[in-house]
């Protein structure tokens, strides 16, 4: 209803029409080519492929379809098609895992949220992901745009950040060496948001993945530190800096952390701050979410969660007294 009183060229409207009686038909996908077949109906005669590709962008932006330009054989004329079916393909409990051939593979799946790619080949295969036949390349790309499966850098796994299992903060830190005197933290910086949805961790998490390096929690090469609401990654090869991204109820949490001899560690954070935060709008602008956000921090071996301090008023006061530890905060 957004789209309400605005003007569109009238074979926009009809070609719609003729997408929402396929759509009532039952038909769930359609190529590029077929897409082609219908706008140049007749009756609404769309010939150029430039204005049927804005038109396909139109649609996609506002959530009618799913639609990727370097994706042309998978057009998604029902986005909820592809939330219910998909999504349940992989994770669905009626899943026989008794008759898989990659157990293996699936108990980890369950367990930590990664799959191979036999694993998930083998899904799609599966009766819930019959009516994918053919599709299976293009949908794994479409999900992967839509960050349902994040390929993690040189490793053979993908990971699904909606399963990624649950763990304390603690134990977290503890298993990645964050707790210990060798250490160096920089403060929290803390995006406190009005309102945050549980699924914009998924995005952010999504994010990191592709952009550095999951750290490793052990010598397993499948043990990453990707938690449900914590996540940590390597900066750089070396693994001596790291970046912790936490989520609790409003807030998106950072702190850059270093295993290294070397001072000035802290200068990346503006950059990465710089990221996160064009990271934030962009979202918002693709989902069409109307949030917004405060720039909070808090000491280093503080509760990233509560009583953060405002930046717009550290800027004014220079100080702040800390309720965690009773004392001039050190930020």
């Amino acid at each position: 209803m957004d789209n309400w009183g605005n003007a569109f060229p009238l074979k926009w409207i009809l070609l719609e029409h003729l997408i929402e009686i396929n759509k009532n038909r039952w038909k769930k996908y359609i190529n590029l080519n077929d897409m082609f077949k219908l706008a140049e109906h007749h009756d609404i005669n769309i010939l150029e492929k430039d204005e049927l590709l804005l038109f396909l962008r139109f649609q996609h932006n506002v959530g009618n379809i799913i639609f990727f330009e370097n994706i042309p054989d998978l057009i998604i004329l029902k986005p909820q098609w592809l939330a219910d079916a998909a999504f349940r393909c992989l994770v669905s409990d009626r899943i026989d895992d008794s008759g898989l051939h990659h157990l293996e593979d699936w108990t980890l799946f369950r367990r930590q949220g990664k799959l191979s790619e036999s694993l998930i080949t083998e899904l799609f295969k599966s009766k819930d992901g019959s009516q994918f036949s053919g599709q299976k390349n293009n949908l794994h790309k479409v999900m992967e745009k839509l960050d349902i499966l994040v390929k993690i850098e040189n490793s053979s796994y993908y990971i699904m950040p909606s399963q990624m299992p649950s763990s304390k903060f603690e134990d977290v830190s503890r298993n990645v060496g964050i707790l210990t005197k060798n250490c160096k933290r920089t403060s929290w910086l803390c995006f406190k948001f009005n309102f945050l949805p549980p699924s914009f961790f998924n995005h952010i998490s999504a994010w990191f993945i592709k952009q550095y390096i999951p750290s490793k929690v052990d010598s397993d090469a499948t043990s990453f530190a990707l938690y449900r609401g914590i996540c940590v990654f390597d900066i750089d090869i070396s693994g001596c800096e790291k970046i912790l991204v936490t989520m609790s109820t409003d807030t998106i949490a950072l702190q850059v952390v270093s295993f290294s001899k070397q001072e000035g560690f802290g200068s990346m954070c503006s950059g990465i701050y710089s990221e996160v935060t064009q990271l934030i709008e962009a979202m918002k602008e693709r989902y069409k979410v109307k949030i917004s956000f405060k720039l909070h921090f808090k000491c280093s071996d503080g509760y990233y969660f509560k009583d953060t301090f405002e930046y717009e008023n550290l800027i004014i006061e220079k100080k702040c007294f800390c309720i965690q530890h009773k004392q001039n905060a050190s930020i």
